[in-house]
């Protein structure tokens, strides 16, 4: 009976240890796209924080939009905050992106978030590149 105890007590340590790390992916919301495009929704839900890289090779102009969602067919605007912040800069939070750059979106709650490009000239390619992550805290809100 003591030994079958301590089986059991070793598989809940090694569950309980699994479950408190983050787990997370990378997902790909733009791969080299050359124009107007609302790109991939990421599902979000039960992911804590959106990290999203936005580059660009060449010299286009474009904008992107950040959108949430709760089912997947409305869409709203939604704020990330520039990963200057992080770094001791000052930023502000935007759905809107007018260039390159790291941004951090907190998507505790929300079910799927989609980069849409909204705007585009000149030559070259954007990609938009995010990873998700649960993490067993949150990020400060913008008016933090």
């Amino acid at each position: 009976m003591r030994s079958w105890l301590v089986v059991l007590g070793a598989a809940l340590l090694v569950a309980g240890t699994a479950a408190a790390q983050a787990r997370g992916f990378i997902h790909v919301f733009h791969r080299t796209q050359t124009g107007v495009s609302p790109g991939a929704a990421a599902h979000v839900l039960g992911y804590t924080t959106a990290t999203i890289h936005v580059g660009a090779t060449g010299t286009p102009s474009f904008n992107v939009h950040f959108l949430a969602s709760l089912d997947g067919t409305s869409w709203t605007l939604y704020h990330c905050q520039s990963t200057a912040r992080l770094t001791g800069h000052r930023s502000v939070a935007m759905h809107t992106v007018l260039g390159t750059g790291l941004w951090r979106c907190d998507v505790a709650g929300l079910a799927y978030l989609a980069a849409h490009i909204t705007a585009y000239t000149g030559g070259g390619s954007v990609t938009v590149i995010g990873t998700l992550v649960q993490l067993p805290f949150r990020l400060p809100r913008p008016e933090e």
